[in-house]
């Protein structure tokens, strides 16, 4: 469901969620590729995640996706998926 969608306890559940999860020692150390996509546009995270996951994750993958904001799923669904698809190419080998 769109959060849009969602009551207000259950938005706030999930914003609290969030800022209490902190998961960079699970993907620092869980051994698998990463893949990062972000909207190089986004005014929520802009070019400071990207410097976060460059700085934090060195061998991960990274890609901004020029002309999306926050959410690259829903604004650009092919680059996407064509990016997803060749990750998952290339982690097939």
């Amino acid at each position: 469901a769109r959060i849009s969608a969602q009551d207000a306890p259950t938005l706030a559940a999930l914003w609290r969620s969030l800022a209490e999860t902190d998961a960079r020692a699970a993907l620092r150390n869980c051994g698998l590729p990463l893949r990062v996509l972000l909207g190089a546009q986004s005014r929520i995270y802009g070019s400071k995640l990207a410097d976060f996951y460059r700085e934090t994750y060195p061998d991960a993958r990274l890609t901004l996706l020029d002309g999306a904001g926050h959410a690259p799923q829903i604004e650009q669904p092919d680059a996407v998926n064509a990016a997803l698809a060749e990750f998952v190419a290339e982690v097939r080998g």
